[in-house]
């Protein structure tokens, strides 16, 4: 549900932000999709800061992406432990994947402020 509210909020968004200069790029439930896709979001964010403030190891599961194996056993009856894999380092491709997709990123956002600045 996360990863398809993030396209309707940004779809919806870059429309908006699109039809400041041409109209015709406003459909007529634009502005409503982004604003339910908005609350949405803050119920999510409200969600996460409860889970977080009631149950550290929930906090730990969504900072760091594992829990104790005693709670996990606990509250989650079907879990079984796996072993842990081997650690390997990061291939050169997948650095320069990371390294691009960041530049990617923090271009996007250099051109948005640019925009907005002036």
């Amino acid at each position: 549900m996360q990863a398809a509210l993030a396209v309707l909020f940004t779809v919806s968004g870059a429309l908006l932000w699109l039809g400041e200069r041409d109209t015709a790029l406003r459909l007529p439930g634009t502005i409503a999709l982004h604003d339910v896709a908005m609350f949405a979001g803050v119920v999510l964010v409200a969600g996460h800061v409860y889970m977080a403030l009631t149950t550290p190891p929930a906090l730990e599961g969504m900072l760091r992406g594992t829990v104790p194996a005693g709670w996990a056993a606990e509250h989650h009856a079907a879990w079984r432990p796996e072993p842990a894999p081997p650690h390997t380092r990061p291939g050169a491709a997948r650095i320069a994947l990371a390294i691009a997709i960041w530049g990617v990123g923090l271009t996007v956002a250099l051109l948005l402020a640019r925009d907005a600045i002036g």
